[in-house]
């Protein structure tokens, strides 16, 4: 089994204040998956009382946009320093061959958050 994921993402930074900003972001995403699990797919197929029809050609590949929303607050002084990032992310993946596969549009969509906190970097 193979797997290769490409991710890009564009973003601004708006400030709020001088240490919050606001930070839209455009995102794209390209994925393969290649297998040779075509003697598999027989079984799951039987077991599961699924239709893998990806699997025959051994390849899928997929594409996606969407976009990230963050809040980003960076607060530095000269005897500590904090960064928080909250980010939301919606990603919209179309179902890459309708005729072959029984499969929808998916969505899917994330909340994270990171923290960081401690001492200034001394060069």
């Amino acid at each position: 089994m193979e797997y290769r994921q490409h991710d890009v993402g564009i973003g601004w930074d708006f400030p709020i204040t001088d240490e919050l900003r606001f930070r839209p972001i455009l995102n794209g995403i390209v994925g393969r998956v290649a297998s040779d699990l075509r003697v598999a797919q027989t079984v799951v197929n039987h077991l599961a009382d699924a239709n893998l029809h990806f699997l025959e050609d051994g390849v899928l590949n997929a594409y996606g946009v969407g976009g990230s929303l963050m809040l980003d607050l960076e607060h530095y002084r000269d005897h500590y320093e904090v960064d928080v990032e909250l980010r939301a992310t919606d990603i919209y993946l179309p179902a890459p061959d309708r005729r072959r596969m029984r499969c929808k549009d998916r969505r899917p969509r994330s909340n994270s958050a990171y923290g960081r906190a401690g001492e200034p970097r001394r060069a």
